[in-house]
């Protein structure tokens, strides 16, 4: 009975590999991560779809919740001369490039969805330029419903949308669905989201048989200071 509108940390770090190594052909890569569950989960789907597809994980660093010096990994990192250095943590990325451009770690900067924040431009400036990293959503989606939405919603905030709203705002519309047939009768509410098939402001959702959406992933970066699709 338990179902979410965000895909996992697995999902997005599949899909983005997939581009890393097939399109870009950077086979030799390095991880650094986040000590939890979140970040272990991150780091296992880099290494399996990494060696998967033909690359090499030429480096693996870990560090603690709350670590703010990364310079230790970093370096050790640096001697192994990595083609890509994936970055599986939280807001803590913004402090670890910064760090390994201090360092001098020349390398193509891979993130999680975290990165995906106003506050991460901000602080890096010219050093967000050319992260790549894996989203569910874009404003550059030409779907009409993702139009009007994103119109709609700058009319009512003044702002442009972020990328959870839309996320939300999918999910109110699949549980209503699911109710208009159902009622609430929870066991019919269950087996109407297990066929969900629905074309969002997000873009087509289905839900797998753990309840995890399959969302379409945008690889995305930072090109003159926005967010843009790669």
């Amino acid at each position: 009975y338990i179902f979410r509108i965000q895909p996992s940390a697995s999902f997005y770090s599949e899909k983005l590999m997939e581009v890393v190594i097939n399109k870009l052909n950077l086979k030799k890569v390095a991880i650094i991560y986040i000590n939890n569950e979140f970040g272990i989960a991150l780091r296992n789907t880099v290494k399996s779809v990494t060696e998967k597809l033909g690359g090499q994980i030429i480096a693996e660093e870990s560090y603690m919740p709350g670590d703010s010096d990364f310079k230790t990994q970093l370096t050790r990192i640096k001697s192994k001369n990595p083609e890509a250095l994936f970055i599986g943590g939280y807001q803590e990325q913004v402090n670890i490039i910064k760090q390994a451009n201090e360092l001098g770690l020349k390398t193509q900067f891979l993130a999680g969805p975290p990165f995906e924040s106003q506050t991460t431009i901000e602080a890096l400036g010219k050093l967000a330029e050319g992260v790549i990293y894996p989203y569910h959503f874009a404003v550059e989606k030409s779907n009409p419903k993702t139009i009007s939405y994103m119109n709609a919603y700058k009319n009512k905030f003044g702002l442009e949308t972020g990328g959870f709203a839309p996320l939300m705002y999918d999910a109110v519309y699949i549980i209503a669905n699911a109710m208009k047939k159902c009622g609430v009768n929870t066991d019919c509410i269950k087996v109407e989201l297990y066929n969900t098939n629905y074309n969002g402001v997000s873009g087509n959702i289905t839900f797998d048989r753990n309840g995890d959406p399959l969302i379409p992933i945008i690889i995305k970066t930072v090109k003159n200071g926005r967010f843009v699709v790669y």
